[in-house]
């Protein structure tokens, strides 16, 4: 070979190897696939390189089918009730807690001056506020109360008894108490609240607060009471009429468990005219002790004016003791 001189073959060679071995490095590694091959290469100037990334999706999430869906709420549904002997109207509502308005209007068929034995009668729900089990709070207005009774009824319920009188020179009105009666150890506690046979109490007057509690009853039981309600009357309010009370007659049976009661009742003022006039009979036995309670309404009789009487005839009887004597006490509203 001539034109180049010896010493330029080794340099040859060596650059011949350097650059084999640069374009070897620029390829796949064994066992690599093309794909990761091009991942691991840099990108050029200016080309955009995406890169996976978690983005969040809308999960709809079902209704649990076991979700409970509220129930209607269930109307009350009227009761009946078979009519016994010596009982009466204004008992049989006293005894559901409804107004004797209320029973007279769920049977309009049913004369109350007549009432059959076996007769039966519709109740509707009553509509009285479901006492609390909580203490009440003390009545600012204190009156004084006698010993509360209980005493079974001949159909296994009782009836609760507690005396009350209005010591102050002023009337009261919206008296009530929560009568408690429990078994003798206090574990099943049944609350109930009682309420006057009138709505007014006038000064120096006495009345029993009431309350009946259905059968079934534990045995033995035990009974407390406390005052939950009492409001001053405002003089002059309007709400109330004076009555008289004449011609009062009692005429208690010979074995004490009952009494005819007759009596006439009219207005002080002749100016006045009364739609609703009731009367209270509390019967009482020879230690004092409530035995008996009644209420007279003017529903058939119609509105007392001014300057007439009002017939009241009743009949009150003893759940327990003999009859000593029996009170009276009207109230009129116009």
């Amino acid at each position: 070979m001539t034109g180049k001189p010896a010493s330029f073959l080794p340099l040859l060679t060596v650059w011949l190897l350097a650059a084999a071995l640069a374009l070897a490095g620029c390829g796949p590694a064994p066992g690599d696939s093309p794909a990761s091959a091009s991942a691991t290469r840099s990108p050029r100037p200016g080309q955009l390189t995406l890169y996976p990334s978690r983005t969040a999706t809308l999960t709809l999430t079902p209704t649990d089918p076991a979700t409970p869906t509220p129930l209607p709420s269930p109307t009350p549904t009227p009761r009946t009730h078979a009519v016994a002997q010596g009982e009466d109207m204004f008992g049989i509502a006293w005894r559901y807690g409804i107004t004797l308005e209320d029973l007279m209007a769920a049977n309009p068929e049913v004369d109350p001056n007549l009432l059959k034995i076996g007769a039966v009668l519709i109740v509707p729900a009553s509509n009285l506020p479901i006492p609390s089990s909580e203490a009440p709070t003390p009545t600012p207005i204190p009156l004084e109360t006698g010993r509360l009774r209980c005493t079974r009824s001949a159909d296994g319920g009782a009836w609760c008894f507690w005396p009350v009188r209005n010591p102050h020179d002023f009337a009261l009105e919206n008296i009530s108490a929560l009568v408690r009666l429990a078994d003798q150890d206090a574990s099943n506690i049944q609350p109930l609240q009682a309420f006057l046979p009138l709505d007014l109490l006038p000064p120096g007057a006495s009345l029993p607060l009431v309350a009946y509690y259905p059968p079934p009853l534990p045995e033995p039981f035990q009974a407390s009471a406390e005052l939950l309600t009492v409001l001053p009357n405002p003089a002059g309010d309007g709400r109330y009429l004076t009555t008289r009370l004449e011609n009062q007659q009692v005429i208690i049976a010979d074995d004490g468990r009952s009494a005819a009661v007759t009596a006439l009742v009219s207005l002080e003022t002749a100016e006045d005219t009364a739609q609703r006039v009731w009367v209270a009979a509390v019967a009482y036995d020879s230690e004092e002790n409530v035995v008996g309670v009644r209420r007279w309404e003017n529903t058939t009789a119609g509105p007392l004016a001014g300057g007439q009487n009002l017939p009241v005839i009743l009949q009150v009887y003893s759940l327990n003791a003999p009859i000593a004597r029996v009170d009276l006490l009207a109230e009129a509203r116009p």
